[in-house]
């Protein structure tokens, strides 16, 4: 059995994410050769990993679902793997790999040879019950879709119609894209072909055409923000091209990079106290209520946000939830952006009653209404509901995992004791950069290093200027007193 026990989102630009497992001792019998994990979900795919036993070696690997389309479909990232060493973090194993491509063809990478069994067993990785920790660092994620769109038979000079490619996954949820040339250039559409209980957005940059054509330069789109509706129809975007310029062999080259796509809940806010049910993209249920936030002489509006089915969390495990909130007024002019909350995170364990997560908000909540207002359907038309004044709440799942240990438990202790064994490591290189600056001042200017003038130079220049307290035991030559204070 191989355990999701931790997550880490480190919210960097290259969308670092730490998935820690927790391996256990049946991989080492004999009766087991391989383990597998749940399944995950990264940069909007879905994936697990796997740990194969061979007659030395333990060789971990890092597995994409990727479901048979006719499109070419490439993923790309970087992948770095660590078990971690009980006993100094300098112990540990890794493997690294920069921008490892994951296709329907070939969507395993495996770390050859990692571990040799005897090392595993013999060198402070394993703890009593003879279990490990391995984590996986998945970053800079690329997905990326190809297609050769077939052109219809058609006769001379008569003008391209309506173009469609082949449907790929992406987010879990299947995509097609949608071209219809028109007198001003080329509509595009991003069309969502499952999953209806949500509206969707999504980031993405289409290329027409190939680069090494001899007949034009491809056609590169900025990058490209669309919301697709309940019924899964894309947001309209016109493109200043003629698609008739890009027929190569019959075919339209067509090139899909895509970055995120979010499902959404929309949740039409009536009134003030008032409590509106929805789901999220698991189809777990959630409640939401406004109320009113005191900041001066003025009144905002707060949201606080209830998980019901907190209860129907499996024993022994926590539900971790990352979400942004947008919130608007829904009379507000369309030029008007929401106010973009977030994101927000929380872990849920099983319970009978969940305490609201509570997002103060910088909204006025003059905009909100006292009397009931009903007519989901109608604030779906154009122009919202006519004369209400009440908001609309939308909910952007970010990512939703299922950990295991729920609480707080003695493999975290291992993260914690190589947090500190680095910081002290860092804490005597630090010391020893101190006494290599006093030492070179003194022999650069002749200065004795216990003067005040020379020290506060050294202090100026240095890069980590140390504490009050570090530099008095700097001054006096006694370094390892500085370390064994960080200790």
């Amino acid at each position: 059995m191989v355990s999701l026990a931790r997550f880490t989102d480190l919210r960097d630009r290259s969308q670092t994410q730490i998935f820690t497992f927790i391996v256990a001792k049946t991989i080492l019998s004999d009766y087991h050769s391989e383990l597998q994990s749940k399944d995950f979900f990264y940069a909007h795919q879905r994936w697990h990993v796997a740990f194969t036993k061979t007659d030395h070696h333990l060789e971990p690997s890092l597995h994409l679902h990727s479901n048979p389309s006719p499109n070419v479909m490439t993923c790309a990232l970087d992948l770095t793997v660590i078990l971690h060493n009980r006993e100094h973090f300098s112990r540990n194993e890794s493997y690294h790999v920069r921008q490892t491509a994951f296709t329907s063809d070939c969507p395993v990478h495996t770390c050859p040879t990692f571990i040799g069994l005897q090392d595993l067993l013999t060198r402070q990785f394993t703890d009593e019950q003879t279990e490990f920790i391995v984590d996986f660092v998945l970053k800079n994620p690329r997905s990326q879709y190809e297609d050769h769109i077939q052109i219809p038979i058609r006769h001379k000079g008569q003008p391209l119609e309506r173009l469609e490619s082949s449907y790929f996954t992406f987010g879990n949820l299947e995509w097609n894209l949608v071209m219809m040339p028109t007198a001003s250039g080329t509509l595009v559409k991003l069309n969502r072909m499952t999953h209806f209980d949500h509206s969707c957005q999504t980031k993405f940059r289409i290329t027409i055409g190939h680069s090494g054509s001899q007949k034009f330069n491809p056609f590169i789109s900025p990058v490209q923000d669309s919301l697709s509706d309940l019924s899964g129809t894309g947001e309209s975007i016109m493109f200043s091209l003629t698609l008739e310029d890009f027929v190569e062999n019959h075919q339209v080259f067509v090139v899909l990079d895509m970055y995120s796509a979010n499902l959404l809940s929309e949740i039409l806010v009536p009134a003030l106290h008032e409590s509106v049910h929805f789901y999220d993209r698991d189809k777990q249920a959630w409640h939401l209520q406004t109320v009113t936030l005191q900041r001066g002489d003025d009144e905002y509006l707060k949201v606080k946000i209830f998980y019901d089915d907190v209860k129907q969390i499996p024993r022994d495990h926590s539900r971790y939830a990352a979400w942004k909130l947008h919130v608007r007024p829904i009379n507000s002019p369309s030029t008007l952006k929401p106010e973009v909350l977030g994101p927000f995170c929380k872990y849920y364990q099983q319970r009978d009653v969940d305490f609201s997560f509570e997002v103060p908000t910088k909204t006025p909540v003059h905009y909100v209404p006292t009397g009931s207002i009903s007519g989901r359907d109608a604030f779906r038309t154009n122009g919202g509901l006519p004369g209400s004044n009440g908001f609309v709440v939308l909910i952007e799942w970010l990512y939703i995992h299922l950990l295991s240990p729920s609480q707080y438990h003695h493999y975290d202790d291992l993260h914690r004791t190589q947090y500190h064994q680095m910081r002290l490591e860092f804490a005597t290189v630090q010391a020893e950069s101190y006494n290599l600056e006093r030492t070179l001042l003194f022999y650069k200017h002749g200065f004795n290093p216990d003067n005040g003038e020379s020290l506060s130079v050294s202090r100026r220049n240095s890069k980590f200027p140390p504490s009050r307290d570090g530099m008095n035991e700097l001054v006096n030559g006694n370094s390892n007193s500085y370390q064994n204070q960080l200790q």
